[in-house]
C-alpha cells in the first residue's frame, strides 16, 4: 500500500485519543466544578480493557477497545436509584443552565484544543514554500484575472499569505462559498505589486471531492524541476543508471519541464522500459529505465525510487507570528475552519456536494499517518482541523450527539418542564439510527477510495 500500516494505526489512535480525551474532559471538568458526581470517565466504548481509580477520587477511569469516542457517566436517577445523600449531586436534578453548560463543555473543549494548537503552530512558525505561481492555463479564472507565471500572491483579501499552504487555506473559504475576492500579487522580477479580482464565483459547486478547484481555477504552485536528489538502493532508478544530480530533459521523446510531469509518466509506465535523456555534468546521457510495479488496492502504478531536489532557499518561507498576534491568527483560523466545515456540511445536506466528501475511520487513519509522515506542523494542522470538525458535528441537533441533548433542553425551556421519558427514548433511537447510517455511508466511501 505504500504506507506503513502500523504507523498509520498508531497515528490514528493518537489522533482519536487526544481528541476524545479533550472532549470528554470538557464534560468531566465542568460537571465536577458544578457539583455533579462523575461515576466513570471512559476513553473508547465496549468492555473495559483497563480501569483504575485515583486515591480519594470517586470517579472510575476506563480504557475501552473501540476508540471512536468515549463518554462521561454521571450520577442520574434515570439509570439507577440515587441515594438520598447524593440527590443534590445528580445530573438530572441540576438546573437547566448547569446541565446545558456540562453538555456544551465537550464541544467547546475541542474548539479550545484547536485554538491552542493553532497558536502554538504560529508561534513556532509553519515552514512552507512561497506562493509563487506556476503556469497559468489560458481561459481559466486565474488567467482572466491577470495572474501571471512567477507572480507571488502576498495577500487574499486582508489575509497575508506567506506560504502556499496559507494561500490554499485563505482561498478555500471563497471557493466553497463561490465568492469573488481581491488578491494582491508581486512580480518577482520587478517587485511591482498589483491588486487583481479573482472571480471564484464562476467556479462550479464542489460536488466531486476528487476535483482540485484551485487547479481548476488555474492556480498552481511553481513546479519543482525534474532534478534527482536521492536514489534508493536497489531501486529501478539505480538499476537504470540514474544518479543524484541528474536533470531529466526528455522522456519517450517528449520534453520534461517539471518533476510532476516526469513522475506522472513514470506512474503510467507499469513495468515497461522507458527511454529518457538526462543532463549530467553538462552532458546529455541516454538511459533505459524500467519502473517497478507498486500496488495500492487494486491499482498498479510505476515506481522508480527517487526523490526530488527541494525548492531553492529563496523560495522557502515561514508563517510565523509573535505570541500576542498569534492569538488573533489562531482565532481567525478557528473561525475560518468552522465556517468552511459548516458550509461543506450544508452543501452535503442540500445535495450541492457529494456524500463522497464524508470521511470515515479509514480516511481519518490515512490522513493522520500521511500528515504525521510529512512533519509535526502538518500533523498538528490536521489535528486542529479535525478537532474543529468534532466541535461543529457534536453541536448538530442530532439525537445522541451533544447538540441533540441541547435541543431537548431547549424544548424543556420552552415547555417549562422536561420532555417525557418516552419522547426522549424515541428521540435517541432515531439519532442512533441516523449516526449508524451516516457512519455506514462514510465507511462505504472509505472502502471505495481505498480500492479506487
Amino acid at each position: 500500500m505504500g504506507e506503513n500500516i502500523f504507523f498509520i494505526l498508531l497515528m490514528f489512535f493518537i489522533t482519536i485519543g487526544v481528541l476524545v480525551v479533550f472532549h470528554e474532559f470538557g464534560h468531566f471538568w465542568v460537571a465536577r466544578k458544578l457539583g455533579v458526581k462523575v461515576l466513570r470517565f471512559s476513553v473508547g466504548f465496549g468492555h473495559p480493557i483497563a480501569r483504575w481509580r485515583r486515591k480519594n477520587d470517586e470517579t472510575e477511569y476506563v480504557l475501552a477497545p473501540f476508540p471512536l469516542g468515549g463518554y462521561v457517566k454521571m450520577l442520574d436517577e434515570r439509570e439507577a436509584p440515587v441515594p438520598e445523600v447524593d440527590k443534590h449531586r445528580e445530573f438530572n436534578a441540576q438546573p437547566l443552565w448547569r446541565r446545558s453548560a456540562i453538555i456544551l463543555a465537550g464541544p467547546l473543549a475541542n474548539l479550545i484544543l484547536a485554538f491552542i494548537i493553532y497558536w502554538l503552530m504560529f508561534v513556532l512558525g509553519v515552514p512552507g514554500v512561497k506562493p509563487v505561481l506556476g503556469d497559468i492555463p489560458p481561459q481559466t479564472i486565474a488567467a482572466e484575472a491577470g495572474l501571471q507565471k512567477h507572480d507571488e500572491v502576498i495577500a487574499v483579501g486582508n489575509a497575508r499569505t506567506p506560504t502556499w499552504a496559507s494561500l490554499r487555506y485563505a482561498l478555500l473559504n471563497y471557493i466553497i462559498s463561490q465568492q469573488s475576492v481581491q488578491v494582491t500579487v508581486k512580480n518577482r522580477d520587478s517587485g511591482e505589486k498589483r491588486q487583481l479580482h479573482l472571480a471564484l464565483d464562476k467556479l462550479p459547486p464542489q460536488s466531486d471531492p476528487k476535483v482540485d478547484l484551485m487547479l481548476k481555477a488555474g492556480i498552481t504552485l511553481i513546479a519543482l524541476p525534474p532534478i534527482v536528489k536521492f536514489v534508493e538502493p536497489n531501486s529501478a532508478a539505480m538499476r537504470g543508471g540514474l544518479q543524484v544530480g541528474d536533470r531529466v530533459v526528455v522522456i519517450e521523446g517528449k520534453p520534461v519541464d517539471s518533476w510532476i510531469s516526469w513522475t506522472t509518466q513514470i506512474q503510467n509506465h507499469v513495468g515497461v522500459p522507458m527511454q529518457m535523456d538526462v543532463e549530467r555534468h553538462g552532458q546529455t546521457v541516454s538511459l533505459t529505465v524500467t519502473p517497478d510495479v507498486k500496488i495500492d488496492g487494486e491499482k498498479k502504478y510505476g515506481f522508480l525510487g527517487v526523490k526530488p531536489r527541494p525548492y531553492a532557499p529563496e523560495l522557502k518561507s515561514v508563517d510565523q507570528y509573535p505570541a500576542l498576534p498569534a492569538l488573533a491568527k489562531a482565532w481567525d483560523n478557528c473561525w475560518q475552519t468552522s465556517s468552511i466545515t459548516l458550509k461543506m456540511l450544508w452543501k452535503i445536506a442540500s445535495g450541492q456536494a457529494s456524500l463522497e466528501n464524508l470521511s470515515g475511520p479509514v480516511s481519518i487513519a490515512k490522513f493522520a499517518g500521511y500528515t504525521a509522515s510529512i512533519g509535526l506542523t502538518t500533523f498538528l494542522s490536521f489535528l486542529a482541523m479535525f478537532s474543529i470538525s468534532l466541535f461543529i458535528i457534536n453541536l448538530l441537533p442530532i439525537p445522541v450527539l451533544d447538540g441533540g441533548h441541547l435541543l431537548l433542553f431547549a424544548a424543556e425551556w420552552l415547555k417549562g418542564k422536561p420532555v417525557s421519558e418516552m419522547v426522549r427514548i424515541q428521540f435517541q433511537t432515531v439519532g442512533l439510527v441516523m449516526i449508524v447510517l451516516l457512519m455506514g455511508v462514510a465507511i462505504y466511501y472509505d472502502i471505495m477510495r481505498w480500492f479506487a
